[in-house]
């Protein structure tokens, strides 16, 4: 289930962030934090069920008035390939009153 992400949880947040994207494709942490205060901007998490901090994956969305940009989105490595990342961008689609835009990047290298 998907929920705003805690203060608590900005570090694990942070760590996945850094596994997941290359230095090019990704803010530093400190940036990270005080954006979390853009009120157009939420991070939804998707929370491992035995930890208040550890997250399998999170999804990081700017709305606005006529859709959505989701501008980072990864799950722990850990959880990868068991349907994790599906079911939370379809929640993600069901929680949105607008379109959701996405970004993808080519792979080259």
């Amino acid at each position: 289930m998907l929920t705003p992400m805690k203060e608590q949880q900005f570090n694990s947040f942070c760590r996945l962030m850094e596994v997941s994207f290359p230095p090019d494709e990704r803010r530093p942490c400190e940036e990270l934090k005080a954006l979390l205060k853009h009120p157009q901007y939420t991070v939804y998490i998707v929370q491992e069920e035995a930890s208040a901090t550890d997250i399998k994956a999170f999804l990081a969305v700017w709305q606005f008035t006529s859709f959505a940009f989701l501008e980072h989105f990864a799950v722990n490595p850990d959880c990868r390939c068991s349907g994790v990342g599906s079911a939370a961008l379809n929640e993600l689609i069901g929680l949105l009153p607008v379109s959701l835009c996405l970004e993808a990047e080519p792979p080259t290298d």
